[in-house]
């Protein structure tokens, strides 16, 4: 069954995270230290459209604070490991890893000059296929969101870049697009009961009572 299936992945991505977050603090004293944080790899525009394109795949795993991996590892966790049980591994860390990159040069392109950081480049790329699967009705029952739930997730996330200025709009925008246009990809199954099934096929499969989580609201 679905829900007995070891997220693996999303616990290895959370453990590195956190890692990198350790280092993080030791460099830095204690504290945040932009400084740091640029020397191992955050997203600068300049240095990254230089060349330095490492920057789009190590920026998404430093982050800026306390809350802020915390609010990250809290939604990874909850999206990351639904979307590892539908998707399986491989598919899934494809996924993440595309929608990281995508988001990381949507804001080396949108944000010259400001540094950029965190995993929800992932995160949103993750929201974005798993939409494409509701979507489709790709969904074994268990994992289907009401309309409720999808209104108040993204009208939170929209909302909150107003609220929050250092907030990465075009890294949250460019995961979304990127993960959703990923989910659609050719070759991408849904994992139902043990069983894959092609997208818009899945309902005659969770019929045989396939068990589901309910996913946390706010990203």
């Amino acid at each position: 069954r679905l829900s007995r299936m070891r997220p693996r992945v999303t616990h290895g991505l959370i453990a590195l995270i956190a890692a990198v977050f350790m280092l993080q603090m030791f460099l830095g004293s204690g504290g945040y230290d932009p400084v740091v944080a640029t020397v191992l790899g955050a997203n600068l525009s300049s240095r990254t459209l230089s060349g330095e394109w490492y920057r789009l795949i190590t920026a998404n795993f430093l982050h800026g604070g306390m809350l802020h991996i915390y609010l990250n590892c809290l939604a990874l966790l909850s999206l990351g490991g639904a979307l590892e049980r539908l998707l399986g591994r491989w598919t899934y860390l494809t996924v993440f890893m595309v929608s990281a990159v995508g988001g990381a040069l949507a804001s080396a392109l949108y944000n010259p000059g400001v540094p950029s950081q965190g995993v929800s480049t992932a995160v949103f790329g993750l929201l974005g296929a798993f939409g494409v699967l509701h979507l489709l009705k790709a969904l074994p029952i268990g994992y289907r969101q009401t309309r409720g739930w999808w209104t108040f997730t993204l009208g939170v996330n929209a909302v909150l870049p107003l609220i929050v200025d250092v907030i990465d709009v075009a890294a949250h925008v460019g995961g979304f697009a990127v993960g959703a246009a990923d989910a659609r990809g050719p070759g991408r199954e849904v994992r139902s009961g043990g069983t894959t099934t092609g997208f818009g096929s899945c309902g005659d499969v969770s019929r045989r009572g396939c068990l589901g989580r309910k996913l946390r609201p706010g990203l």
